[in-house]
């Protein structure tokens, strides 16, 4: 199931996304959400993001994911997407 929800974006500006999933790296410390956004539900190819969360006033704030930490979190994602899909 794919939640729709506004957030605020690095520039403070309230955006809709449409999350796919979220998770949460514990050695990090921190959540992430795979996401979305203006999918029209018709197009063959959508980008999909990942940014990392956090709450502020009651809303998802994204944040961009430090450049030192990229590559934890893909791999982390990796192993969830192939996990899901079935093909691990």
């Amino acid at each position: 199931m794919i939640n729709s929800v506004e957030i605020i974006n690095e520039e403070g500006q309230s955006v809709n996304i449409n999350i796919i999933m979220q998770f949460e790296i514990e050695e990090l410390g921190k959540q992430y959400i795979v996401y979305t956004v203006n999918d029209d539900g018709v197009s063959e190819k959508v980008p999909v993001l990942i940014a990392e969360t956090s709450d502020e006033n009651g809303k998802y704030a994204l944040k961009k994911i430090p450049e030192n930490e990229v590559k934890t979190v893909l791999m982390f994602y990796d192993n969830v997407r192939d996990t899901i899909s079935g093909k691990r």
